[in-house]
C-alpha cells in the first residue's frame, strides 16, 4: 500500500467493515512505518501490517504499535 497517513486510515477502516481483508496480507511503503497511523485508523484495524524501510529494517503493526525490526548481520 502507498498512501498518506489519513489516507491508509481511512481506507483501512472501510476495508475492514466492508470485506475480508487482512492488513496481516498487506505490505506498505516505508513511509507507513508512523506510529500516527494505527491511532488514526483504529485498535486493530491494521494489526498485521508490515513493510520494508530503505535501510533494509522491516516494520509490522501490532495493535497500537509499529515495531521496527533491524536486519540480520550478514557473516561471510
Amino acid at each position: 500500500m502507498a498512501a498518506a497517513p489519513l489516507g491508509l486510515a481511512q481506507l483501512a477502516r472501510r476495508l475492514r467493515r466492508s470485506t475480508d481483508w487482512d492488513p496481516a496480507r498487506t505490505y506498505a511503503f516505508a513511509s507507513l512505518r508512523d506510529s500516527r497511523v494505527p491511532a488514526l485508523a483504529g485498535y486493530d484495524v491494521l494489526h498485521g501490517l508490515r513493510g520494508a524501510t530503505p535501510d533494509g529494517a522491516t516494520w509490522d503493526v501490532r495493535h497500537r504499535w509499529v515495531t521496527t525490526h533491524l536486519p540480520a548481520e550478514v557473516t561471510a
